[in-house]
């Protein structure tokens, strides 16, 4: 499910990749792409009435709440902080500096990165499914380590190749890093306990985004002085990092949350 509602997440980020030609336009193109994602907020005020409160919520603020422990188990919260710290310090900068490297050093105006984001990203919502079917499947420790290892990987090779086998490398990024989409975007609440579940989700965003920083601020230095393939080359470390930190997680596969969260573990 949570691999389906990530599709549905990367169609929306596609459709602003799509207005990427916008920026052509003059100066001030690029704000356009702006106007057309701001047509969707009054969707989602509309989508806000209609939601369905959790029923774990629910229950929990009823007489009759779940057997769950009320308390943010600390060495879960560690590993989990330390590995979405350590992938937001490679994701970040490989995303957010993936189109500079291509009008840069790549000489790609707006509409050929439209083109090239939308031609080596589509097919990672196989990757997606594929993903999101393991995890439910095998586990999801199955899904999210080579799912890291390859983006990591495949990544530093798009920033390091050209013509060709530079797309073959973000193809291969993209669709193979896919699969851990689904197991990493339900690790985290399922770790946690109903009554703090929102909470660790929070200080875990802000610790990932603290990770998001530090990566963009390294990336930057690196590639003034030595260029992008040594910059990711050093970065990869980081999603290798936290690809072997996953093996510690948990395995939560087919448990229901509550068994997952009382007070003491089998």
């Amino acid at each position: 499910a949570t691999g389906l509602g990530s599709l549905a997440y990367g169609l929306g980020a596609g459709v602003v990749v799509v207005t990427l030609p916008l920026a052509d336009l003059g100066a001030g193109g690029w704000r356009l792409s702006f106007v057309v994602a701001g047509v969707t907020v009054p969707l989602i005020l509309h989508a806000r009435r209609h939601l369905p409160e959790s029923a774990r919520f629910e229950r929990l603020r009823s007489d009759d709440p779940p057997a769950e422990s009320r308390r943010i188990n600390g060495a879960r919260f560690l590993l989990l902080a330390a590995m979405f710290f350590l992938f937001n310090v490679f994701v970040a900068p490989a995303s957010q500096l993936q189109n500079d490297y291509l009008r840069v050093d790549r000489g790609f105006d707006g509409l050929l990165i439209a083109v090239f984001v939308v031609a080596t990203s589509t097919p990672a919502g196989i990757g997606v499914v594929l993903g999101g079917r393991i995890a439910d499947i095998r586990g999801r420790r199955v899904a999210i380590v080579p799912g890291l290892a390859a983006f990591g990987l495949f990544s530093v090779a798009f920033f390091s190749l050209s013509g060709p086998p530079m797309w073959v490398a973000s193809l291969l990024a993209s669709s193979l890093g896919a699969l851990a989409v689904p197991a990493m975007g339900v690790i985290a609440p399922e770790l946690f306990p109903t009554a703090r579940r929102a909470g660790a989700r929070g200080m875990l965003t802000a610790i990932a985004v603290g990770g998001s920083v530090c990566g963009l601020l390294i990336a930057g230095r690196v590639i003034d002085a030595s260029g992008y393939p040594t910059a990711f080359a050093a970065l990869s470390l980081a999603p290798l990092a936290a690809a072997a930190l996953a093996f510690a997680i948990p395995e939560t596969r087919g448990r229901e949350l509550e068994e997952l969260n009382r007070h003491r573990q089998p």
